[in-house]
């Protein structure tokens, strides 16, 4: 039975951490310009909210442009945080990269045949799957940031829409049970399956022409066999929380409707929760997308921690 993983579970892990963390004073800066460019994300509602409920009725070109221009240096200061994370991750992610591929060196130093027949997934699809982890982690952290930022927005400004935003979490609770489900379903062919082709070439070095072809075949077909199952498994659950977002605006539509027929409210406020909602819904999306990703980096998050362990006491 494939273990699942979860982000705490990762980060709670002393050896990932030492791998992850490896600059802590420059990762700290990146991970508060993070925060700082994400609250400035979720409140692009809040800033159409002050146009249409403030500036618009001042009725006044300078109010206007003065509005516009400091807005604008907000989000000035945005873009530099973002040219600098994304610099950084870029950085981050090759050096994490080459620490990887150096303790695979130091390890089998002395028994290099042994790290080419055998070991050669953990120069390619361990560390790679290991940096994807670490991705989706980071990725899990700026939608959690979204969605904590965008709520306390919401909970704070409008509360009728907080109601209306809150009758969606059973539905994102079904949709995760649902992913875990699926992915769990998933069985791998028993037989063996080099799904690395620059792994399956090394194997089939020692074999004559005719096993090579015939073996060689034979995995391709396995590993297509495998990929087509693992990727088309969860193709209509996925749509169906893309869809989601335009199903649940739709319903927004119909119950605001009875705000406007109603209680007469001003429909500008409609298009400032549509916002929100946007977002915020988007945001749920894409922590439920992620989910089955720590499930399959399962596997590697162990074998390259086992790896790393030694060096890292």
């Amino acid at each position: 039975m494939q273990f699942k993983l979860n982000s705490l579970f990762v980060l709670n892990n002393l050896t990932f951490r030492k791998i992850a963390f490896f600059n802590k004073p420059q990762i700290a800066k990146i991970l508060i310009f993070s925060i700082i460019s994400t609250l400035i994300y979720t409140t692009f509602p809040l800033i159409a909210r002050v146009y249409v409920d403030y500036i618009y009725n001042q009725k006044n070109i300078e109010t206007l442009l003065l509005f516009t221009g400091f807005f604008t240096i907000v989000y000035i200061v945005k873009l530099v945080l973002d040219i600098n994370i994304e610099k950084y991750k870029i950085k981050y992610f090759l050096k994490v990269e080459k620490n990887l591929q150096e303790l695979v060196l130091k390890k089998y130093s002395k028994n290099i045949k042994r790290l080419i027949e055998k070991k050669l997934t953990l120069t390619t699809k361990d560390i790679r799957l290991y940096l994807l982890l670490i991705r989706t982690i980071y990725s899990n952290f700026i939608d959690i940031l979204k969605i904590v930022f965008m709520s306390m927005i919401i909970l704070f400004f409008d509360f009728n829409l907080f109601l209306y935003f809150s009758a969606a979490i059973p539905f994102f609770i079904i949709f995760y049970v649902l992913l875990q489900k699926e992915t769990s379903k998933v069985k791998l062919n028993k037989k063996p399956v080099e799904s690395d082709f620059v792994h399956l070439v090394h194997q089939l070095k020692n074999k004559t022409e005719t096993e090579f072809f015939k073996f060689g075949l034979k995995n391709l077909e396995l590993n297509l066999e495998k990929n087509l199952t693992m990727k088309t498994k969860k193709v209509k659950l996925n749509e169906l929380i893309k869809s989601f977002v335009g199903f649940y605006r739709l319903f927004y539509l119909m119950y605001f409707g009875f705000y406007i027929i109603f209680f007469g409210v001003h429909i500008s406020n409609l298009i400032i929760g549509l916002l929100f909602l946007t977002i915020l819904i988007r945001a749920f999306s894409n922590l439920l997308k992620s989910a089955p990703i720590y499930i399959i980096c399962s596997k590697s998050f162990f074998r390259v921690n086992s790896l790393a362990s030694d060096y890292y006491k």
